[in-house]
């Protein structure tokens, strides 16, 4: 699975801290505001569909169709490079994931991309990731949370195939031991390990303070509100976009320009833990075009 080591991966989990936290330059004119600029590529319009989605429609486009337009930049942000990555562009270090683990028990999901290059040549990644928080145990006398992972990815003629982990974190969201059968490792060979279970799950890194960010109609527009069942969780959720679309964002020298994103938040039952259940969005960096998305399949809360 290789959606946690692309580019666009990284700005799109930068995408709902930075977006929804706040932290965007909002225009209200076009083409006129101190900031905005107009840039011309090619879309394929290509979507990804992920089924039972909700939302205001369909999210499937079936047909690819490659047409020229010019967009007008109305917000955009620059995150500077970050030493956490090796030059293999594997982390060297893993969010803390504590809050996650401590509010929600077990949650999994299913993820798509789909990346076309400026030839029509469309690749698409898809995987069903998952954790479940098995309890806090004592290791060399430091308690840890052990954490068991999956992910599944479809292989060829309708196979699939699953890899497991288990990661150890200690209270402070340090990755303490990653193993697996006849592998136990730690350092940045335990991140290294542990990342692409995981980092899916970065979306769901947020503060409830964060919920007033969601619902802030200067920021976003909420389209709908819906009941989604979650495994054994029934939950409200509230489907919304930005107001300010396209935005670009640019990683150390490198710029996305994001032209549309949708997503569902609620706040799971029993806890005052507010979680993403669903995200897509469909972007470009002047070379490919890419549709990234996700749902959430079960949660259970802690």
């Amino acid at each position: 699975m290789q959606f946690a080591s692309t580019r666009i991966q990284v700005v799109a989990a930068v995408l709902i801290v930075a977006l929804l936290g706040g932290t965007y330059v909002y225009y209200t004119g076009v083409g006129s505001a101190t900031g905005v600029t107009t840039t011309s590529h090619t879309t394929q319009s290509t979507e990804i569909t992920i089924p039972g989605s909700g939302g205001t429609g369909s999210r499937s486009t079936a047909q690819t169709v490659s047409t020229s337009t010019a967009l007008t930049i109305v917000s955009s942000t620059t995150i500077p490079c970050s030493s956490s990555s090796g030059s293999s562009g594997a982390p060297s270090t893993l969010p803390d994931y504590v809050p996650l683990f401590s509010s929600i028990n077990q949650m999994t999901m299913a993820v798509q991309q789909i990346t076309v290059d400026q030839y029509g040549r469309s690749n698409t990644s898809s995987a069903q990731v998952g954790f479940k928080v098995e309890g806090q145990v004592m290791i060399n006398n430091t308690k840890l949370y052990q954490v068991s992972l999956q992910v599944t990815t479809a292989g060829v003629n309708g196979t699939s195939n699953s890899t497991q982990a288990v990661a150890y974190f200690d209270s402070a969201g340090d990755l303490f031991l990653a193993t697996q059968p006849n592998l136990n490792v730690t350092g940045p060979a335990a991140v290294k390990l542990v990342a692409p279970y995981l980092d899916p799950f970065n979306y769901e890194l947020t503060s409830t303070q964060q919920l007033a960010t969601y619902t802030n109609p200067d920021i976003e527009k909420a389209l709908n509100q819906t009941t989604v069942t979650l495994g054994s969780t029934v939950m409200n959720v509230t489907y919304a976009e930005p107001k300010a679309l396209p935005y670009s964002v640019t990683v150390c020298t490198q710029t996305t320009v994001v032209e549309n994103v949708l997503f569902a938040f609620g706040i799971v039952p029993g806890t005052s833990y507010p979680i993403i259940t669903y995200y897509y969005s469909v972007g470009t960096d002047g070379v490919h075009n890419v549709a990234f998305g996700y749902k959430v399949l079960t949660v259970t809360r802690a």
